[in-house]
């Protein structure tokens, strides 16, 4: 098939070494199979494709350098596996140049992310397991960022105070400690906010009213859309951004984030002193949830 360009064989039984891709194909999606196993050419399979899917699948061993060259995608989805070792730092510095979308969550990865998110990175979501470096600020088009349980430390994530298109923040499940108060809020902090889970931490301090003072997207109704990442518009295609909540002890899974669905979590951590009134304002919030902190008043 010397001019197949949509492989799609998702959602089967296949199993065993996942099979190379026609290199002409621009879309490829072996998702929710029984693969164990990722050739080490990969790479050179999907050299021409935009889209590559190996989520939920049984994927053992480390990630190939070789999928760097893939310098056409703009959807990268090796969620949901059993995929171990370091992520590869050409992910990070040359890749991302194009990645408009970077799954790798719920994984066995360990280590940190080697390597400096470049001025020009266009991603729009990030989801993967391990200490994420400073330099993801220069992210600026960042929409959701999905750091869940990960067993992360370190503090807030403050360098991304500026990120201004930033609409989802999930860092629930990890062992993130300290306060939340960032220096030098302003305007561009989080308007477009409306979804931040960062409970089942260790944060602490009090809730500083400044922190809410700039969550428009929680104050002022929004048109009934949601997030996805469009990367062949032509074909409509399109990558459906999802997000886990616990929402009263129960795992909800949004396999749409609604623009209108708004929430905060801020429960099973350390904070103190009273919540503040500024919280009021955010009349388009759906879910708040504080509970499990030491708050009083």
């Amino acid at each position: 098939m010397p001019r197949l360009s949509v492989l799609d064989l998702h959602s089967n039984q296949l199993g065993h070494e996942i099979p190379l891709p026609p290199e002409t194909a621009i879309y490829v999606d072996y998702s929710s199979n029984n693969f164990t196993t990722i050739p080490g050419e990969i790479g050179n399979g999907v050299s021409s494709a935009n889209f590559f899917s190996l989520a939920n699948n049984a994927i053992t061993g480390p990630i190939t350098r070789s999928i760097c060259n893939g310098s056409n995608l703009r959807v990268l989805d090796l969620s949901n596996s059993m995929l171990s070792g370091t992520i590869p730092q050409c992910l990070t510095e040359n890749c991302t140049e194009t990645l408009g979308v970077l799954n790798l969550g719920n994984n066995n990865l360990s280590g940190n992310i080697f390597g400096i998110f470049p001025q020009a990175c266009v991603l729009k979501t990030l989801d993967l397991e391990g200490y994420v470096p400073e330099s993801l600020s220069n992210c600026a088009m960042l929409e959701v960022l999905n750091l869940g349980s990960n067993n992360m430390n370190g503090n807030f994530t403050c360098f991304l105070k500026n990120s201004s298109n930033l609409r989802v923040l999930v860092l629930q499940s990890n062992i993130f400690r300290g306060g939340i108060r960032c220096p030098e809020l302003n305007t561009s902090t989080w308007p477009k906010l409306q979804i931040i889970d960062i409970g089942l931490n260790k944060f602490c301090g009090d809730l500083h009213p400044k922190f809410f003072l700039h969550w428009n997207a929680m104050m002022i109704g929004r048109s009934n859309s949601h997030l996805r990442y469009e990367f062949l518009k032509l074909n409509n295609f399109y990558y459906q951004d999802k997000v886990t909540l616990t929402l009263k002890g129960l795992e909800m899974k949004l396999v749409k984030i609604l623009t209108l669905f708004t929430a905060i979590d801020f429960s099973g951590n350390n904070f103190e002193g009273e919540i503040p009134d500024i919280i009021g304002a955010l009349s388009s919030l759906h879910v708040l949830n504080l509970s499990r902190n030491a708050l009083s008043g």
